[in-house]
């Protein structure tokens, strides 16, 4: 069964996985890590590096690789930028300008907090890490608010 081409944010041990599987599946894959070592060198996979802290890189031209992929991953965790909420805007923006159709988004349950309790689709967000809040105020963007507040 072939995979559709896809375009992962987030190269890291769920993304290269992603990649590799996607890519035996007959995909074409185009992905974005922050620094290239030299294991990634011999992957099957259209692969770039750029600090998604530079307010620039959305205009970088290796982004046209990813115009044509039907299906974007975001793997990235908050730790890997300074403003999270600002990069998925501006990655989520570069999807609607190539009309991206689905957009698969990986976030955590820390956002429910640390008690135990049962969590649902509409349980109330209780983060209590910095990393868990900057996953809930990525929930806020416009395109997140449509899937989350259904």
């Amino acid at each position: 069964m072939h995979t559709p081409d896809c375009a992962i944010l987030g190269m890291g041990y769920l993304g290269r996985p992603l990649a590799e599987k996607m890519f035996e599946g007959g995909s074409r894959v185009s992905a974005l890590k922050r620094r290239i070592t030299s294991d990634d060198i011999n992957l099957p996979v259209n692969l770039h590096a750029a600090d998604l802290n530079d307010e620039r890189v959305f205009q970088a031209d290796f982004w046209q690789t990813w115009a044509d992929k039907s299906v974007w991953f975001c793997l990235l965790p908050p730790s890997a930028v300074a403003d999270y909420p600002a990069v998925l805007a501006g990655w989520l923006q570069l999807a609607r300008h190539f009309d991206i159709g689905h957009i698969v988004y990986a976030s955590s349950t820390s956002v429910y907090g640390d008690a135990v309790r049962e969590c649902g689709e509409h349980t109330p967000p209780d983060p209590q890490t910095e990393s868990a809040r900057k996953y809930k105020a990525a929930r806020t963007l416009a395109p997140f608010r449509k899937i989350f507040d259904t």
